[in-house]
């Protein structure tokens, strides 16, 4: 089975670091590719072939993560990534509405620091043993 390509979608340089850090220690030296914003999120992620990982914050500084998932979601190369979308949010709604656009799971970012930390640590046990198909469209 081919290594998936792991994408975090983050404007947050601080976020960013302490995500690919302790998804690291979790997944070994797999690569991150760190996207900041939703155009180019959408552009690189629906150009790679084979299994997908996306972790995608839902505010990109202005711009919303929602586009990016909706636009994965509609690409036929990405049908199958797995997307996990990140937030501070708590909103009911809001969570319905990544769910109902088509992300596998959603994360609720912690604010304290060593539960962020842990947060994101469990994250990476999960995505290790996540299978997903690879697509070749």
């Amino acid at each position: 089975m081919t290594e998936p390509t792991l994408y975090l979608v983050e404007d947050d340089p601080g976020h960013a670091q302490l995500i690919t850090r302790n998804l690291r220690r979790s997944l070994g030296e797999i690569t991150i590719h760190h996207l900041t914003a939703v155009d180019a999120a959408v552009a690189a992620i629906t150009a790679v072939r084979g299994p997908i990982l996306v972790v995608l914050d839902l505010n990109l500084g202005g711009e919303s993560g929602l586009e990016v998932l909706q636009a994965l979601r509609s690409a036929e190369a990405t049908r199958y990534a797995l997307i996990v979308v990140m937030s501070s949010t708590d909103d009911p709604a809001e969570i319905e509405r990544c769910y109902a656009l088509g992300c596998n799971l959603f994360v609720q970012k912690p604010v304290d620091y060593e539960a962020f930390k842990v947060t994101i640590h469990h994250l990476g046990l999960v995505l290790k043993t996540a299978r997903i198909p690879e697509v070749h469209p």
